[in-house]
């Protein structure tokens, strides 16, 4: 009998470990992928997953690639890959790390480079509480360090990259992006005591530290939200100069051939106005931006148009009562007159409640519609793309109760789309507008710029018309 027992025990033992080995295997070291057979378990209103901030890429009208966060008590941890495939009805997710990695994001874009690989930027605070901008890839169903900027120079490495502004990617195939430069936790001769916007120029591996451009904002008042943008001849960089919670705007760099560098500042009477976008034209150069509404708790939308090196012109487009706020990819651009917006409002101050909205702006009149009407939870961080045929958004949810939000473990992230041909009708049916004539101009003026001369020519070589017109919308997050 005791050696019966004995036997038994034994027996028990090896079966615990054998399935502990399993197990450990099993979430610790195998990636968390799977396929999912049915994608409608990842549509609104079913929520992709838990988790507190997300970015999506269009590949085209049936995939659709996302970067997502997982959400705990503690704040983010841990960066998920994910992917839907309508034609397959499948949704595939890679999770970076096999364990809990606690860390708190502060933004993340992805995009897709020429042959259709994931390209991922992450500003983050790491475990041992310093930021770090990295910059990622999907290989073999693999997180990677991307190859192209593993030995950059100190200056330009994850350690003093802090949240990017945008990217867009040459036809060879190569990132230029921008971003703000902060002093590392680490500095040597290399690294200025400031914060500025930073050009990277993928194709020869080199930067422009937009400071030693124009001295005047040598300081540490440069900061995201922004935008980067290349339009035939031009550079354009967009990002908000921050001095208090009462004072901050944006400004905007300019390059081209014949002027060298510029510098906008696009300041107004309320000098409460946050960057979301910039789009260049033909002829002139569109400024979108807003004031959020803190101050005064009427918050309003601004476009300025730069018609030329010395002539603006900025005009209220639209304003609400309470607070209204933009995140990243925040603009679609159907054409040069039609343009669309993704934002949340909270209309109830103090509460914080906030419902997501979608607004149209053709230059003559504002259409808005109501995307979603969750009074028990609020929407934010919400962003759009768009593809041939639809309007692809993503936003998160967060429970709360009156003036306080709850466990940050119970936000959602969610996704949808819209057919770009059923826009119009729903508009026409349940959005409200605004004519031109209700608009008020603020300004009809001379700009006030400065012009710098280009350090070295070959340190921003960039032939424009190598790169492919392909545009991204920016704007970061509160």
């Amino acid at each position: 009998m005791r050696k019966r027992w004995k036997i038994t025990l034994v027996v028990g033992i090896v079966i615990t470990l054998t399935i502990s080995m399993l197990l450990t295997i099993f979430f610790l070291i195998l990636p968390r992928y799977y396929n999912p057979s049915n994608i409608n378990n990842y549509l609104y209103p079913n929520s992709i997953m838990n988790g507190a901030k997300s970015d999506l890429e269009i590949e085209n009208d049936n995939t659709i690639h996302f970067l997502l966060t997982q959400s705990t008590e503690e704040g983010d941890t841990n960066n998920i890959y994910a992917k839907l495939d309508f034609c397959s009805k499948s949704a595939d997710f890679l999770s970076r790390f096999n364990e809990d990695i606690l860390m708190n994001l502060h933004s993340l874009k992805i995009g897709l480079d020429l042959e259709k690989k994931p390209i991922i930027y992450l500003f983050r605070t790491t475990g041992f509480l310093y930021e770090i901008g990295e910059i990622l890839t999907i290989i073999n169903s693999k997180w990677e360090k991307h190859s192209s900027f593993i030995e950059l120079p100190f200056n330009q490495s994850e350690i003093a990259r802090g949240p990017l502004l945008n990217w867009n990617f040459s036809f060879d195939g190569n990132i230029n992006l921008a971003y703000i430069y902060k002093p590392p936790f680490i500095i040597n001769e290399s690294t200025p005591e400031v914060t500025t916007p930073v050009i990277y120029n993928g194709d020869i591996e080199d930067s422009v530290f937009l400071y030693e451009q124009f001295p005047e904002i040598e300081d540490y008042n440069n900061n995201a939200p922004g935008d980067f943008k290349i339009f035939n001849d031009s550079i354009f960089v967009l990002w908000e100069r921050f001095f208090s919670l009462e004072s901050h705007y944006p400004c905007l760099a300019v390059y081209n051939l014949e002027q060298d560098w510029q510098l906008y500042n696009l300041s107004i009477e309320f000098n409460t106005t946050k960057p979301i976008t910039v789009l260049p034209e033909e002829g002139e150069i569109k400024v979108f931006h807003y004031d959020p509404g803190f101050t005064t708790n009427i918050s309003r939308l601004f476009t300025t148009k730069i018609i030329n090196s010395s002539f603006s012109v900025t005009e209220e487009i639209i304003n609400f009562d309470g607070n209204l706020i933009f995140y990243q990819d925040a603009v679609c651009q159907i054409s040069n007159d039609e343009i669309l917006f993704i934002y949340v409002r909270r209309p109830n101050l103090p509460n914080l409640q906030s419902e997501l909205f979608l607004g149209f702006y053709n230059g003559l009149e504002f259409k808005e519609i109501q995307l979603s009407q969750t009074p028990k939870y609020s929407e934010y961080y919400a962003h759009c793309e768009i593809s041939e045929n639809y309007l692809h958004y993503s936003w998160s949810r967060w429970n709360y109760t009156g003036t306080k939000y709850l466990n940050p473990a119970t936000s959602r992230i969610f996704y949808n789309r819209i057919s770009l041909s059923n826009l119009e009708e729903l508009f026409n049916e349940s959005g409200f507008s605004l004519s031109k004539t209700d608009k008020i101009n603020l300004s009809l003026h001379f700009n006030s710029i400065v012009s710098c001369n280009i350090l070295e020519m070959q340190m921003l070589s960039i032939n424009v018309e190598r790169f492919k017109k392909h545009i991204y919308f920016h704007s970061d997050f509160y």
